[in-house]
Order: structure tokens, then sequence, then C-alpha cells
């Protein structure tokens, strides 16, 4: 069963995942071996499918979109998931109760965008579909052959020791510390980790869909809900100023009506929607296969 402590060990994962378990235990207040032990335990429920590095996009060549669609009546959610993950640049489908799902994708330019859209409209049992794509970030060009070859050894496995990787990759540990330093401090990269929502256990994990109101900075309200709200605990990755997509928990629903409520009342919000996640799948190979392409090309 998952408590609060759980989901504020996976918030500061999300942070940073690579941080020694001393840090992450001592930013929770915790023992080092208490944050080990909750990690282990979400790791072999399946909450936490792995520690990610996380890198923008637009490195290789590639852009993001959020696709919202509704299913048609009585639709099986694992048999639509598995077919829409084997459309190339599908990375995840969120399945929420009430037949929403949230699709994510990683596509090349605008043509292979109307290619994956036209694929998902014509799956069958989507009834809805709707799109954003998110706003790219520009590329920094600063990303050299031993960096990606760096990003491959953390694919997946962020955690990964650092004299392990300093082997796979025949460079000194110095070197790849380094590295990783400059990577981290310039923004190029960070560390996080890939979730399965569906397997929380214990507690009533939602998304929170709130409105904003025009003219109303996003970043600056975020931070103002979740001083309201404290069970928040990551934020969805969106590019519309005007919608606000968090994750949220609680211990009963009376819990829940009473966060949305707050949240409802907060200035600069209009409306607020909940979805309660039911299935969640991904895909990594399209993106893995991109990794090793790049550098392939940069080795050649």
């Amino acid at each position: 069963m998952m408590d609060d402590l759980d989901y504020r060990i996976i918030s500061r994962l999300d942070l940073n995942s690579r941080d020694s378990y001393a840090k992450i235990a001592a930013d929770l207040n915790v023992t080092k071996k208490t944050a080990e032990r909750r990690i282990a335990g979400l790791m072999k429920n399946g909450m936490i499918r792995s520690f990610e590095v996380l890198f923008n996009k637009s490195e290789l060549d590639l852009s993001e979109a959020v696709c919202y669609i509704r299913l048609g009546s009585g639709v099986k959610a694992a048999g639509i998931q598995n077919e829409l993950l084997k459309i190339n640049g599908v990375t995840e489908v969120m399945v929420f109760g009430g037949g929403n799902a949230l699709i994510f994708v990683i596509l090349n330019g605008e043509k292979d965008l109307a290619n994956i859209l036209a694929k998902i409209g014509n799956t069958e049992g989507i009834a809805d579909l709707d799109y954003e794509v998110v706003a790219p970030r520009s590329k920094s060009g600063k990303l050299t052959k031993e960096d990606w070859l760096l990003i491959r050894e953390l694919n997946h496995n962020a955690r990964k020791d650092l004299i392990e990787i300093a082997n796979s990759i025949s460079r000194s540990s110095k070197t790849v510390q380094r590295r990783l330093r400059r990577l981290l401090n310039e923004g190029i990269i960070r560390f996080g980790v890939q979730l399965d929502i569906s397997k929380a256990t214990g507690l009533l994990p939602y998304l929170i869909v709130a409105k904003i109101r025009p003219g109303v900075d996003k970043n600056k309200l975020y931070l103002n809900v979740q001083r309201e709200v404290p069970a928040i605990w990551r934020m969805m990755a969106d590019s519309n100023p005007l919608l606000l997509s968090l994750m949220s928990y609680a211990e009963k629903l009376g819990d829940l009506n009473r966060d949305i409520e707050k949240i409802t009342g907060i200035e600069g919000i209009s409306a607020v929607n909940v979805l309660f996640n039911v299935s969640d799948e991904i895909n990594n190979d399209w993106l893995d296969e991109e990794i090793e392409v790049k550098i392939h090309n940069l080795m050649h």
C-alpha cells in the first residue's frame, strides 16, 4: 500500500533521480535506509518503471505532441492501447475513467504529425480526437558523440554507477562526471522517473485538468496551486497556456473533493475537471532507435 511518503519520494526523484539515497533522504527528513527501502518497493510493485535521462527532443530534430481522445462505448482499454502503441511515434497511452485517454507522441515535422494523427483517428474504437503540439525548445547544438554515448548508457538506467558508465564508453570516471555536470548545469539533460500510475495502491491517484483564465501566468499559477494542495506531485507536459494538467492523490473521496474545491477557488482558474487513471502503457522502442541512429551518424 502506498502512502504520502511514497508520493513525496517520487516527486523528489522527479527533480533528480540520480541523487544519492542519502541526499534524497535528507531532503525528505527520513533515514537513508527508509529511502532505499521505499524506492525498492516502488520499483518492485511497478510504480517506478525506470530511472530516466531526459533531454530536449529537438536535439534529435524531433518534436512532441499530446493527443486527447475519447473511446467509443464498450471499448476495452488494453486492446486499444496495444493498437495505438504499434504506431511509430506513439510513446505512451494513458487511459482514464469515462473513456478518456491521453496519447504522447514524438514526431518529425508536420507531415509526420498528419500521418500519426490519421493512424490514431482510424484506429477502431476512437470516437473523438484532439491534439496540441508541445512548444519546442531551441536546439542547443552542443551534444557531441561522447555526450550521446553517455545518454545511451543512462537511457532507462539513470542511476547507473559512474565507474560502470566510464568502463562502457572507455572514458575515465572524472571525464564522465565532468560531462554530466556540464550537461546538467546547462539544462541540456535532467534525471527523472518513468512511472506506471495505474500501479498506485492505497491512495487514490488522479489527474486534474484546470482551465486558466486568459492573461494569467501559468508557472506562477502552478506554484499557487501547489501551495494550496501539497498532494500535487507532478505537472504534466503540455503547451496550452490556458490549460494546467496536474497529478495528485487523495486518501479518500472527501480529501479529493476538498482539494478540488480549493483549486477551483484559486484566482486565475475558471474550471476544473478530474480524471481517474485506469491504465498506462508505454513503448520506448522508437525513441531508443532514434538515439542509436544519432550515434551511428556521428561515428561515421
